[in-house]
Order: C-alpha cells, then structure tokens, then sequence
C-alpha cells in the first residue's frame, strides 16, 4: 500500500488552500488518525531540499492512499525541528516537520456562554466585551450531532464573531444524528466537551480536508457496523500480538474519615469482599475527608451544626449554595445528614474503584491485502477482533501508521477500543474467565 503526501497553502481571502506541490522524497514519515480526537504526523526531510521548502508556516499536509478516491489525513504544520550530526544528519542537516489533523480545530476554542437570539436559527455569541450582557451559563442539547454541530457554527462557522470564523472551514448544515444530550456550557473548550458528550456513543466527527473545495470539511457520521465483514484474528494473520494480564487489586476496604474529634469522629468502611476471596488478600486505605461534617454520638452518625447567637442550629446550605430541600428545620436538617452519608459511601466506593482488581486484554491488529485502513474501514468504523477464545466488538479508536521513503507502509497498527492506548479497556471478568478455563484444561491435561 503506498501514500502520497501533498503541501496545501495558507488560507487565502476566500479560504480555500490550494494544493502547491507534492513531497515524493522524505526520510520518514509517521501519522496517526484518531476517533473524535486530534490526530499527529511528522514527516523527517532534508534541508535545503525543494520538498522541505514547501513545508512552512501556515501551510499544511495532505495524504492521499493508493486506491481511495478521498484523502485520509489533513493537518496543519505546528513545528519544526532541526538535527545535524556527523554521522546521519550531515551537509545541511535534516528536520523534523510536524503538527496536529484537522481534528484540532475545535480544540482551538472556547464555548461562549452569552448568546442573543437564544433557541432560534439566529442565535450568535455575544463578543467577549459583552459577555457581560448575558446568561453566565448557556444550556446545550438536542441530538450530540446536532450539538456538535451548533457549537462549531457558533464558534467559527457561518454563525461566528468576524474575529473567530475560519472562512477555510466548512460547517455544512446540521446533521441530526446521535442520541440526545443535555449540558451547559461556560468557556468550555469545545473539543474535550465534545468528547464528553460524545463518549460511548455511535456518533462521531472529523474535520478532513477536501480537494473539491479546497477547504475543510466538518462530517458528523454514524459509526459504521463493519463487525461481521471486518474481523481480526491471529488465524486470518492480521494480528501480530496479543497481551492478557490480571492484577490483585490495590484496594480492599476503603476507611472513611468526617469531622468530629478524637472518638466523635464518624469513620465509615466499605469492603470488596469478593476481591478479598478471590486473591486471599486484605489491603485497606485511609480516605481523610474533614470537609465532610458528620460525627459519632453515641454510635450513632449526626450531622455537625454550629449554634447561632438566637440558638437555632445553622445546617449551612445545599451543594447548589441554597437552602436544603424541607419545609421544617428537622427535615431540612435529614435532608443534609442523607447527603453527607451519600458523599462519605461514594468517597469510600470511588477508592475502591481506583484500586479494583484488574485485568486487560489488548490486541495489536496489522494491515493484510485483505484488509486494510482507509480502503475497508476507517477510524470510527465497528469491527470484531477474536483472539484466545474471546471476542471483542467496538470502535477503531486510533491508527497509527509509518511510511518508508519510498511511500510504501512499514506498519499499520490500529488500536480497536481502549486496547493498547495505555488506557485499557478493565476486562477482569472477562480475562479471570479465560484464566480458569485455561486452569481447568490444564488440570485435565
């Protein structure tokens, strides 16, 4: 498989970015694609070469693949780095040119709260000048493409301030896809929420570059369901590894410190018996959470309240900062005691999430003739990975691919889910299972 790299020009009056040339000679070339994230690349040339001279500021790359009609990567140039040695490097020395995919552009911004026209096809944001005029906090909803799309077209599509738009970015019209969400947003950066609302969902985005328009496109798609055509398995030989671990966990029983003092102090205790069982293990962890006010009376939890100088009890306010939910000072008072005891199990149950037994499964597919990223699936695309007796169905999250000076691949390694991202996917149910039937077979054997 091999791939062309072409230089695309600054944005001009009218935002298109014309093509200038092509880089037929680098050194090397590494560029990754990811799933509603902002991909990288970096391409290694010579100085001083008619190619590295088209690599500047403001301009930026387009990679086409042998037999696919669309390009399968854009992104602008973010850096530059030089190397001279004596021994590689020489003459002119070499430099590492590199930067971020298209997927970067709403990283670049911030969602304005204050907006005029609020829920009508005239909605626009207020300048940061007159920020000031509006709602401190705006809401969001309707289907996550749709949200994805009003925020882009706010923020620097057809809707946006003179001094945010991107003229070479194309918004297109709004998509309606996706499930619904609702949030509210004030100077959120756009891209993190997007993968906030976007998180498990079959919904995604990418800004790609399109040779037509000579501009950027936004395309808010489906995922596609390729999980019965498209299948990794070491015995198709389009997987080269595939790693399974299990781990004891870090935490068993979870102590839970409030306020009060000396034996007043209310401590409570959440235990993961069945951890403990299982790995025939006890690793307790002490959780300090005085801004917690609750104490011990007499065995009994209360809740810690200051006399005021009329001698009524101040309870001080909700988490919202208004008063708790009751019409008499005794159901106020248990609405507090039921929140703080809800805070103390949650804090105990999050530390034993943190240091939960674990186990992992990760699988490291290849590109084969037959098949094969961007001309038989892409980032986004659903697809199916059985290795040792397990099978795996979601996302391709990520491709990182490595191109020889000669434009031909040396490797195409996607990452299926959160297999291989250094983030895997905790699969301890899973992973314990295949362990047992491995034991059973052996003990047979």
């Amino acid at each position: 498989m091999g791939y062309r790299i072409f230089v695309r020009d600054a944005p001009g009056p009218d935002g298109r970015m014309p093509l200038l040339g092509e880089v037929d000679t680098w050194i090397k070339l590494d560029f990754t694609a990811r799933f509603n994230q902002p991909g990288s690349w970096q391409m290694l040339v010579r100085v001083g070469t008619s190619h590295e001279r088209l690599l500047k500021q403001g301009r930026g790359i387009v990679i086409y693949q042998d037999g696919v009609s669309d390009p399968v990567f854009s992104g602008g140039i973010d850096s530059f780095e030089k190397y001279w040695t004596v021994e590689q490097h020489t003459a002119m020395g070499s430099v590492f040119v590199g930067g971020k995919c298209d997927n970067q552009i709403p990283f670049n911004y911030l969602a304005f709260p204050s907006v005029s026209g609020e829920g009508t096809d005239a909605m626009k944001l207020r300048p940061i000048t007159n920020q000031w005029e509006g709602i401190d906090r705006r809401p969001a909803g309707g289907s996550v493409g749709q949200a994805v799309w009003v925020e882009c077209d706010l923020a620097f599509g057809a809707r946006a301030l003179p001094d945010r738009a991107l003229p070479g970015v194309m918004v297109g019209r709004n998509p309606a896809l996706g499930d619904a969400i609702t949030d509210t947003l004030r100077y959120d950066n756009l891209g993190t929420k997007f993968g906030d609302w976007l998180q498990d969902k079959q919904t995604g985005f990418r800004f790609l570059y399109n040779p037509a328009s000579q501009k950027i496109e936004l395309k808010i798609t489906n995922c596609r369901d390729l999980a019965a055509t498209i299948r990794f398995s070491p015995e198709l030989g389009n997987i080269k590894q595939y790693t399974w671990q299990l781990k004891a966990p870090t935490v068993t029983r979870a102590i839970v410190a409030c306020q009060g003092e000396g034996k007043d102090r209310y401590i409570y205790q959440a235990t993961d018996a069945e951890a403990e069982k299982v790995w025939g293990c006890v690793v307790e962890q002490f959780i300090d959470r005085r801004d917690i006010p609750l104490k011990t009376v007499d065995g009994r939890v209360e809740l810690v309240t200051r006399i005021n100088d009329d001698k009524t009890e101040d309870i001080g306010t909700g988490p919202d900062g208004k008063p708790w939910p009751g019409t008499t000072p005794a159901e106020q008072k248990s609405a507090a005691l039921k929140h703080y005891i809800e805070a103390v199990q949650k804090a105990a149950q999050s530390a034993l999430k943190q240091g939960e037994k674990s186990g992992h499964f990760q699988v490291y597919p290849v590109d084969t003739p037959q098949c094969m990223y961007g001309r038989d699936y892409v980032v986004g695309d659903i697809v199916t990975v059985e290795a040792d007796g397990q099978t795996i169905t979601d996302k391709v999250n990520e491709v990182t691919i490595t191109v020889d000076d000669g434009g031909q691949a040396e490797s195409v390694t996607p990452k299926v889910g959160d297999q291989g991202t250094g983030q895997p996917l905790n699969l301890y149910k899973q992973v314990f299972e295949m362990r047992e039937k491995l034991r059973k077979l052996e003990a047979r054997m």
